[in-house]
């Protein structure tokens, strides 16, 4: 074999060597073109640093509960998911706690587990008699819950009126490995508009992880402090203390846990003077 078709041959080895070495960098590429980008379009890399958000690894959430949460910005997050069956159905790994949203309080300071609570504008306060209307019970074991802003600060996309994400065209330059291979082409993408407002340097911090926000249970099968006078099969109202206590009509009480806690049967409900008899 001649000298120049051993190095025609080299040469070609070599080219497919570097096509390989280019197929393995492209799966860390992207994080790196997000850096190298960052000086021509900082609002694309910024988006695309947050990109991924789906967590496929188990977590241990704020409540201090094992979950295998599929989080999404414009979704719901679903904690202690158990499993989901051929129909669907999401069956929720937690005893007690129903259907909880998070609630910033009144006076900022953080309200503790099983209280009744009313609203005040937006904000929530404890219960107090005169009060007519119920919220719901303070909790940390929700089974669903919503309007917890895990991910983001929830201005950080332009919206309408309606919270609907404003989106915009961004072309997407062309992706090349180190020997010029052309990995990703030229390409437009639809992407959500960044509120100039946000700042992109200043640390997000979930709202479960705010004395000013509590999770409030609306709905289910709900833990909630008593005066020691409720009786399973009766039925409950809060007192001046936002604690339960027995009455002829309001919420039904399911299950006793202890001297002061027991189990109710939650649900939106307008509490008038009569019902506290």
């Amino acid at each position: 074999m001649s000298f120049n078709e051993k190095k025609r041959i080299m040469i070609f080895t070599s080219k497919i060597k570097g096509a390989r070495s280019g197929v393995n960098e492209g799966i860390t590429l992207r994080a790196e073109e997000i850096e190298k980008r960052r000086d021509v379009n900082e609002e694309l890399a910024e988006d695309l640093e947050d990109g991924d958000i789906i967590q496929k690894e188990r977590i241990t959430d704020v409540t201090g509960y094992k979950s295998s949460s599929l989080i999404e910005e414009q979704g719901v997050k679903m904690q202690n998911i158990q499993n989901i069956s051929e129909s669907n159905t999401i069956n929720m790994n937690c005893s007690t706690g129903g259907y909880a949203e998070m609630f910033e309080t009144l006076n900022g300071a953080s309200i503790d587990c099983g209280y009744f609570v009313t609203l005040d504008g937006r904000r929530i306060r404890k219960v107090m008699t005169r009060d007519k209307f119920i919220l719901g019970v303070t909790t940390i074991t929700p089974g669903v819950t919503g309007n917890g802003q895990d991910i983001r600060w929830k201005n950080k996309y332009l919206t309408d009126e309606w919270g609907r994400i404003k989106y915009e065209d961004v072309l997407i330059p062309s992706v090349k490995d180190q020997y010029g291979n052309e990995l990703c082409s030229e390409r437009t993408e639809r992407r959500p508009m960044i509120n100039p407002k946000w700042d992109k340097d200043k640390q997000y911090i979930p709202r479960a992880l705010r004395n000013e926000w509590v999770y409030v249970s609306l709905l289910g099968q709900v833990p909630v402090r008593d005066d020691g006078s409720c009786k399973v099969n009766g039925y409950c109202v809060p007192n001046s203390n936002a604690v339960a206590t027995t009455s002829s009509r309001g919420y039904r009480v399911i299950e006793r846990l202890s001297s002061n806690q027991v189990v109710i049967l939650l649900r939106a409900t307008i509490v008038s003077n009569n019902n506290r008899n």
